[in-house]
């Protein structure tokens, strides 16, 4: 969902940078999005394996060259329709 709310124009550290709710300035213009901080309980390097997982899994992808973009895929995109469970290594389920 974050993915989608910067338009798919960002790399995968900024966008974890956004998830776990980061002070850095290179992030400062997406702190009123919906999304920001949704992970914050967990530190940035975990937000960005989590984001690496779902680019192995293929519900994500990033784009090739220097400082790439990542996307949502098609695969993404039926899970953010349906929102089934998936399991993400190393992220524990809510009590």
């Amino acid at each position: 969902s974050c993915v989608l709310r910067v338009e798919q124009k960002l790399g995968r550290e900024k966008v974890a940078k956004i998830l776990a709710g980061s002070e850095d300035s290179a992030v400062k213009d997406y702190r009123s999005l919906s999304t920001y901080g949704l992970l914050s309980s967990y530190p940035i390097k975990a937000v960005t394996a989590m984001i690496d997982h779902l680019i192995a899994e293929g519900y994500i992808a990033q784009e090739p060259g220097f400082r790439p973009s990542i996307y949502v895929t098609p695969k993404g995109q039926a899970f953010l329709k349906e929102r089934p469970e998936i399991e993400i290594p190393g992220v524990n389920r809510p009590a």
